[in-house]
C-alpha cells in the first residue's frame, strides 16, 4: 500500500482513493471513469491522465507503442504483421527476464487502433474457455483511448506456417489430428454460446508439433449466439466465409458500420470445411481469385465443385457435409465427432445441394426506377443487361451516376448487399473498364457476357487473339491484355454458365506461370530470356486460348527451327520435343535458338577439341619437364616432377573447364587426353634419366 500515492493493492485488487463502487466478490472497482477488474484484467484511465495526442506523439517517436500498464513490465522485442489494420501486434518480453527463460516468459500484446474497441462480453467468454483449446488471454484494458489485450506467446506460429512447411497437401493422419483438435475447440466455444466467425489456418496456433497441440486465437469479429438473430461486423476472410456471410445487411445506427444478420450457428463449420479441402487438395479452391468473384460464385454456383479434387470417399463425404449452402443442413460438432468415430455412420446424411437461386437482387420486386439512355429500369438485372449493350455510355453512367445508382439500390430497393458490392467495386484500384465490367455483372450475373462491345465466348476470344497476334490490330491487342491484366476473364469465369471462360482463365495463368518457371531455369544455364512484356504476352495469351490457330503456327515453326545443332543442346531437349512443348516454351523459342545452336556446336565438336586439348597439354607438359631438367639437372627428382605435375593439373583445369561446361562428356574426354599426355611425359622423363645414367657410367 502507498498512502497518498493514490494506489492501494491488496489480494490482486487495485483501487484508487476516492469515491469507489465495488461489485460483489470484488470483481469490479470504479471511481469516476476508472475501471480495474480482478487480476488487473481491465484498466480504464481517468480523463487527463494520458491524453490521446500525447500517445500519438509517442507512437510517432518510436517503432511501437504500449499502454503504460504494460510498458512498466514489458518491452517490445518484435512487431508482428497484422492484417486488416484494426490493431498492432507485438511480441513482449519482461524487463527483468533472465536470458535462460527464452520464449516461456514472452507474451503477445494486441493494441487496437483509435476508435476500435473489442467486445467485452466476447472477451469474458474467451477468458472462461478451456486454455487447452483457446489462446490464454491474460489481461485486457484501455489506455490513452486505445484498447489492448495481453495473451500467451506461441513460438511455433500458426497452422498456416505448418501447412507451408509440411504441405501444401498434408497426410491424412495429420489432417485427422487437426480436425479432432479444431472440432473440440469449436465445440467448447459453442457451449459458451460463442462463434469465432473468422476461422482460418492463420488463426489456429501450434503450441507443439510433436505431439500436435493446437489452439484457436483471434476473436476480433466473434459473435455471441444467445439470440436467434444476432449481428457481427462483416470483416471476415471471405475465402473461408460461408454463403450466408453475403446475406442480409442492416445498418447499425449507432456505429454506422455494415453488420451481417445471422440466424444460425454453423458458420464456423463451413470455415472448417474450407480448411480441410485446402489441406487435402494441396490448394485452396479460391486461391488467387478476387473477393468479388468469390462472392459471386458463393451466391450463384453449386458448392459441390469446391470438393471435386478430393478422391477419398470418406473425406469427400465429410467435406460435403460441412460445405452445405443451407446452414441448417450443414454438419456441426456432433456430426463431425460421429464421423471421426465411424466415417460410415449411417446416421450421417449429406443433404443434396440445391441449385443456387442467384443473388436476391436479381428477383427484387420493383420499388423504384432509374434512368439510363432514355429508358427507366426497375430491377438491377434489367439495368445490368442494358449497361452491357453500350460500353461507352456505360462508362459515362458509372462515372457520373454511381451515387444515384447506389442510392436507388440501397434505399429504394432495400438491397444493402448489392449496394456494398457496388461500393467495393468503386473503391477498388481496378482500371475503369474493369470497374464497369464488374458493375454490369454484379447487377446482372446472367446477362450475356461482353467486354468493350465484344462478346466473351471462347470462339470470340480465338478471333480476338488472331487479330491481336497476327494482324496487328491495336484495339484487339489492348482488349486481350486488359482481359488478362485486369483479371476480367477471371471474373467472367465465375459467372453462371461460363465454364469456357473459366478454362481460358486457368490456361492463361498456367501459361504465364510456366513461362516464368522456364525463364528462371534457363538462367541457370546462362540463357537470357526476356520478361513477358506486352508483345510476347499477347502471343502467349492468344496461343493459350483453346482451339487457337496461333498454337498450331508456333508448333509448326518449332519443327522447322529445332534441327541440326539445336537438337544436341541438352537444356533445349529438357523442354520437350516440338510436339510436346508447352505454349510458354513455344513462345520463348525464338529467343532460345541462337544459344541452343551454340551449345549444340560445342557438343558436336567436343571430341575433336578434347583431342586437341590433350595434344596441346601433353606437349606443354613435355616442354615444362625439359625446361626443369635443363634448369636444375642435379635436383630433378620425383618431388620436383610432382610439383610441376600439380601446376600442370591446376593450369589444365583453369583452361579446360570453361570449354566444357556444357556437358560432362567433354570433361571426361579432356581427362582422358590429360592421362595420355601424362603417360607420354613420363616416358620422355624416363628416357632422359636413362641417357644420364649411361653418361655417368661412361665417365
Amino acid at each position: 500500500m502507498r498512502n497518498g500515492g493514490e494506489t492501494i493493492r491488496e489480494d490482486q485488487v487495485t483501487v484508487r482513493e476516492g469515491r469507489v463502487t465495488t461489485r460483489e466478490g470484488g470483481a469490479t472497482v470504479r471511481e469516476d471513469q476508472l475501471t480495474i477488474r480482478e487480476g488487473g484484467a481491465t484498466v480504464r484511465e481517468r480523463p487527463g491522465e494520458s491524453h490521446p495526442s500525447v500517445a500519438r506523439s509517442q507512437e510517432e517517436r518510436s517503432a511501437g507503442w504500449l499502454p503504460r500498464s504494460l510498458a512498466a513490465s514489458f518491452r517490445i522485442i518484435e512487431s508482428l504483421p497484422a492484417r486488416g489494420g484494426e490493431a498492432d501486434l507485438y511480441v513482449l518480453e519482461p524487463r527483468n527476464a533472465a536470458p535462460s527463460t527464452g520464449g516461456e516468459s514472452r507474451r503477445v500484446a494486441k493494441v487496437y487502433r483509435h476508435g476500435i474497441a473489442p467486445k467485452e462480453d466476447v472477451i469474458k467468454r474467451v477468458q472462461a474457455a478451456d486454455p487447452a483449446q483457446v489462446v490464454r488471454l491474460e489481461a485486457y484494458g484501455q489506455d490513452a483511448g486505445r484498447w489492448w489485450e495481453l495473451m500467451e506467446y506461441v513460438e511455433r506460429g500458426s497452422l498456416r506456417v505448418l501447412i507451408e512447411q509440411e504441405g501444401p497437401k498434408l497426410p491424412d493422419d495429420l489432417v485427422r489430428d487437426i480436425l479432432e483438435q479444431v472440432n473440440e475447440a469449436l465445440a467448447g466455444l459453442h457451449r459458451l454460446s460463442l462463434e469465432h466467425r473468422d476461422l482460418k489456418p492463420a488463426n489456429v496456433l501450434v503450441r507443439t508439433r510433436t505431439p500436435l497441440d493446437l489452439i484457436v486465437t483471434d476473436f476480433g469479429i466473434s459473435s455471441l449466439m444467445d439470440a436467434s438473430h444476432h449481428f457481427t461486423l462483416a470483416a471476415r476472410t471471405i475465402k473461408y466465409a460461408p454463403p450466408e456471410s453475403i446475406g442480409t445487411v442492416v445498418e447499425d445506427q449507432a456505429a454506422r458500420r455494415s453488420m451481417v444478420m445471422i440466424e444460425h450457428k454453423t458458420w464456423d463449420y463451413w470455415s472448417l470445411g474450407m480448411m480441410l479441402v485446402e489441406m487435402l487438395q494441396g490448394a485452396h479452391p479460391y486461391e488467387g481469385v478476387a473477393e468479388i468473384v468469390i462472392g459471386n460464385q458463393l451466391m450463384t454456383q453449386n458448392v459441390d465443385q469446391l470438393t471435386e479434387g478430393i478422391s477419398d470417399p470418406d473425406w469427400l463425404r465429410l467435406c460435403r457435409g460441412l460445405l452445405r449452402r443451407t446452414p441448417s443442413a450443414r454438419w456441426d460438432a456432433e456430426a463431425v465427432s460421429k464421423w471421426l468415430a465411424n466415417p460410415s455412420d449411417p446416421s450421417l446424411v449429406v443433404v443434396a445441394e440445391e441449385a443456387a437461386a442467384g443473388p436476391a437482387w436479381t428477383q427484387a420486386a420493383p420499388k423504384g426506377t432509374i434512368a439510363f439512355d432514355g429508358a427507366r429500369y426497375a430491377t438491377p438485372a434489367e439495368l445490368g443487361e442494358a449497361l452491357s449493350k453500350d460500353w461507352s455510355k456505360t462508362e459515362s453512367f458509372w462515372k457520373r451516376r454511381f451515387p444515384d445508382m447506389r442510392t436507388w439500390v440501397t434505399d429504394e430497393l432495400g438491397l444493402g448487399p448489392l449496394g456494398d458490392a457496388l461500393a467495393d467495386v468503386d473503391d477498388s484500384d481496378a482500371p475503369l473498364d474493369s470497374q464497369v465490367f464488374q458493375c454490369i455483372y454484379v447487377l446482372a450475373p446472367n446477362a450475356p457476357v461482353r467486354f468493350r462491345d465484344t462478346d466473351l465466348r471462347v470462339e470470340d476470344l480465338v478471333a480476338l487473339g488472331e487479330r491481336a497476334a497476327n494482324q496487328g490490330d491495336a484495339e484487339a491487342r489492348s482488349s486481350l491484355l486488359a482481359l488478362y491484366e485486369h483479371r476480367i476473364v477471371v471474373f467472367a469465369g465465375s459467372l453462371p454458365g461460363q465454364q469456357g471462360m473459366a478454362e481460358v482463365s486457368s490456361r492463361w495463368n498456367e501459361a504465364v506461370a510456366d513461362y516464368l518457371r522456364n525463364r528462371d531455369e534457363l538462367r541457370r544455364h546462362g540463357v537470357t530470356v526476356p520478361e513477358p512484356e506486352a508483345d510476347l504476352l499477347v502471343r502467349l495469351l492468344a496461343a493459350s486460348i483453346p482451339g487457337s490457330p496461333i498454337e498450331v503456327q508456333l508448333r509448326a515453326a518449332a519443327h522447322r527451327e529445332v534441327t541440326g545443332d539445336a537438337r544436341r543442346c541438352h537444356w533445349l531437349r529438357e523442354l520437350g520435343t516440338p510436339e510436346h512443348m508447352s505454349v510458354a516454351t513455344l513462345c520463348m523459342l525464338p529467343h532460345l535458338m541462337a544459344p541452343a545452336r551454340r551449345q549444340g556446336r560445342l557438343a558436336r565438336t567436343q571430341r575433336i577439341r578434347g583431342c586437341v586439348a590433350g595434344i596441346v597439354v601433353g606437349g606443354l607438359f613435355g616442354r615444362l619437364v625439359d625446361w626443369a631438367r635443363d634448369y636444375s639437372p642435379e635436383e630433378f627428382n620425383e618431388s620436383l616432377a610432382g610439383a610441376w605435375l600439380l601446376m600442370l593439373v591446376i593450369f589444365a583445369f583453369v583452361l579446360a573447364i570453361p570449354w566444357y561446361r556444357g556437358g560432362i562428356r567433354g570433361v571426361r574426354n579432356w581427362l582422358s587426353s590429360i592421362r595420355a599426355s601424362i603417360a607420354r611425359a613420363r616416358f620422355r622423363a624416363g628416357s632422359l634419366r636413362d641417357r644420364d645414367n649411361e653418361r655417368t657410367w661412361a665417365d
